[in-house]
C-alpha cells in the first residue's frame, strides 16, 4: 500500500498538566479525592481490625489463664 501526501493522520495526545494550574485540573482533582475517600475508608479498616485483634488477644490471655488453673487443680 503507498502513502499518498493527501493522507491525514489522526494523533490523538495525553492530556497535560503543565498547562493549567493544580487547582484547575479535573483530573487530578478528582484523583485527590478518590485517594482521601481511599485512605479514609483504609484508615477506619485498620483501626476496627486492630480493636478487633486487640480483643482477641485479650479474649486469649483469659482463656489461657483459666487453662492454667484447671489443669492446675486437676494436678494436685
Amino acid at each position: 500500500m503507498e502513502t499518498q501526501e493527501n493522507d491525514s493522520v489522526v494523533v490523538e495526545a495525553e492530556p497535560s498538566t503543565s498547562h493549567a494550574p493544580d487547582g484547575d485540573d479535573p483530573l487530578r482533582q478528582s484523583s485527590e479525592v478518590l485517594a482521601r475517600g481511599l485512605s479514609s475508608m483504609l484508615s477506619s479498616v485498620i483501626t476496627d481490625f486492630d480493636c478487633r485483634a486487640n480483643q482477641t488477644l485479650r479474649s486469649q490471655d483469659h482463656l489461657s489463664s483459666v487453662l492454667d488453673r484447671l489443669t492446675g487443680v486437676h494436678c494436685k
